[in-house]
């Protein structure tokens, strides 16, 4: 059964990945970061971007904003690309939560959800390495933020052994520290890998946690 669920996440996280891929090779844009989604389906988050432009400068094509991560999936719902009903509930304000199914896809981890981002920063990867990616993560309980562990770190090991190799801050697959608490927590404790992420040496997870304190993150690229 173990087995069975980290396939299934495995196969979801490759899924939303291709999907992303395929939109941005059809719309020449990213899902939640579009400028024509007005042309195309009468929807587009001008809060996000006011002008209907990519977000200036170093953001441009960066699924970055708060704005951009609640809407990537209705645009790929939109463009046929994606299973589900999603919605822009939560698409219209930074305040507005994010909701597990509404804007964020469940995970087969109960309670857990997929998010893209694009990852940089301490506790997110190696300094040298930020992009797009999918999220594997759980949703503060305030619906806030998407920094709370998504899995324990003998799943996420698994998960990475299986479709990378098995070190959690290189290849195609890295594991983060996260926040076990869904109430958020300032600095992600030290529970999930024995190193910081952010560091040009490998960690290790960190096996003999049983936590959730985990968010993988599997590339869609990498700049």
């Amino acid at each position: 059964m173990e087995a069975a669920r980290i396939n299934n996440v495995i196969s979801e996280m490759a899924g939303y990945r291709e999907a992303v891929l395929n939109f941005k090779d059809k719309y020449k844009g990213y899902p939640g970061d579009f400028p024509e989604s007005t042309l195309n389906w009468g929807v587009y988050d001008a809060g996000s971007n006011p002008n209907g432009t990519f977000l200036p400068n170093s953001n441009d094509e960066r699924i970055n904003t708060v704005r951009e991560k609640r809407m990537a999936f209705h645009h790929l719902q939109l463009a046929n690309m994606i299973a589900g009903d999603y919605n822009s509930q939560g698409g219209d304000d930074d305040a507005d939560p994010y909701i597990i199914g509404e804007n964020l896809a469940p995970s087969v981890i109960e309670g857990s959800v997929y998010a893209f981002e694009y990852i940089s920063g301490l506790y997110d990867v190696n300094a040298l390495e930020e992009g797009n990616a999918v999220v594997l993560a759980r949703i503060r309980t305030d619906g806030s933020d998407i920094d709370v562990g998504g899995t324990d770190p003998e799943t996420a090991y698994l998960i990475d052994k299986k479709t990378d190799d098995a070190i959690p801050s290189e290849g195609a697959v890295y594991t983060v520290r996260a926040c076990e608490n869904a109430a958020g927590c300032a600095t992600p404790p030290a529970d999930c890998i024995d190193g910081d992420a952010a560091a040009v040496t490998a960690a290790d997870y960190v096996l003999s946690n049983t936590s959730q304190s985990c968010r993988v993150i599997v590339w869609i690229n990498q700049e």
